[in-house]
């Protein structure tokens, strides 16, 4: 039996006790979130994405007015035209969020704002700046010249941690014309973030810090310094360089942050930096002995594509002994690859 299979094995006769309690979702964008709102979307029906994230009716604003547009939206995540086809809009206006809505005093979160410029088609028309519980995040903010074009979807992910007293404030004004916003969201912090295969630790645009490669058992690694499609918050460095191998595993516990009895989110990074046709790189992925991904191959599930981030979740539980054990084994001879781990809490 090979080295790290004797391991695990060991491990689970030990404490046998990871569950996977759903098969891996096949969709990219699943961020466990304290606050979800659709902005501009006063109709009061709650809003369900592909990816299963829970969109509230807009809430907890003072002032502006609502634009809303029937528009095919570019790079939304997982084709979410409805979020982005109402928006909060106006000469100024603000949310206030508190414990009332989840928020705890002293916790860091990541402040997410969902934006699409609905109606101008050149930078310069809309300019606006976002503060956050007094702090300037945007400062003249363009929409066009951000995301490019008109109709097309960008995201903005702001470290905020909260106050002793428990609140939220994010206010929009307007420079030029008026301020907008399409969704908000308020995301719970993951526990741990690794960039597998590398050596090195990484913050990304939105202040993540992705730990250096650690934890594994069974070495090998492949890099690349082309540019990575589709990664989010600027973070190509985390698709650059992936663990490969035949075979290796991740293994992780009470010391890493993972609490014993609770549910948690594996999230799990792939881009395909060396196989160029289907079929050269298939492996499965298991949790605690239990299927996750099976006959994965990162460059179909990228459409054929190399250089393209792919992210994959599937929620665990952690019984008494706070162990995760995540195994990752090549098939048909081929090297299984993973570029980064997530932990994130199940909301």
């Amino acid at each position: 039996m090979p080295a790290f299979r004797r391991q695990e094995a060991a491990l689970f006769h030990a404490a046998g006790l990871l569950l996977l309690i759903a098969l891996p979702a096949t969709l990219a964008g699943y961020h466990p979130a304290v606050i979800r709102l659709d902005t501009g979307n006063t109709a009061g029906a709650v809003y369900t994405d592909a990816a299963g994230n829970t969109w509230a009716s807009d809430s907890n604003y003072r002032g502006g007015g609502i634009e809303a547009m029937s528009a095919h939206i570019d790079k939304d995540e997982d084709s979410d035209d409805v979020i982005y086809d109402t928006n909060r809009i106006g000469g100024a206006f603000q949310y206030t969020f508190g414990p009332a809505n989840g928020l705890v005093a002293g916790q860091a979160y990541t402040l997410a704002l969902h934006f699409a410029e609905l109606y101008f088609d050149k930078s310069g028309n809309r300019v606006f700046t976002v503060i956050v519980n007094g702090n300037a995040a945007l400062t003249d903010y363009d929409i066009v010249s951000d995301a490019g074009a008109k109709d097309v979807a960008i995201v903005k992910r702001i470290p905020v941690t909260v106050g002793s007293d428990g609140l939220l404030t994010i206010v929009f004004v307007a420079t030029k014309d008026q301020a907008t916003v399409g969704g908000i969201e308020v995301l719970l912090p993951a526990l741990l973030r690794i960039n597998s295969g590398s050596s090195d630790s990484f913050t990304d645009a939105a202040g993540n810090i992705w730990a250096a490669d650690s934890n594994f058992v069974g070495a090998g690694s492949l890099s690349s310094s082309a540019a990575i499609v589709g990664a989010e918050d600027g973070a190509d460095a985390i698709y650059q360089d992936s663990h490969m191998a035949p075979e290796f595993g991740y293994i992780f516990g009470r010391s890493d942050g993972l609490a014993p009895s609770t549910d948690y989110i594996a999230v799990l990074h792939f881009a395909e930096l060396g196989a160029t046709a289907v079929g050269q790189r298939v492996f499965d992925v298991d949790a605690n002995s239990q299927a996750a991904l099976l006959d994965f191959d990162i460059f179909q599930e990228a459409g054929e594509q190399r250089f393209t981030g792919v992210r994959r979740h599937f929620p665990v539980a952690v019984d008494e002994s706070g162990t995760l054990v995540l195994s990752f084994q090549g098939l048909a001879g081929s090297s299984a690859a993973v570029a980064a781990l997530e932990g994130e809490p199940l909301s």
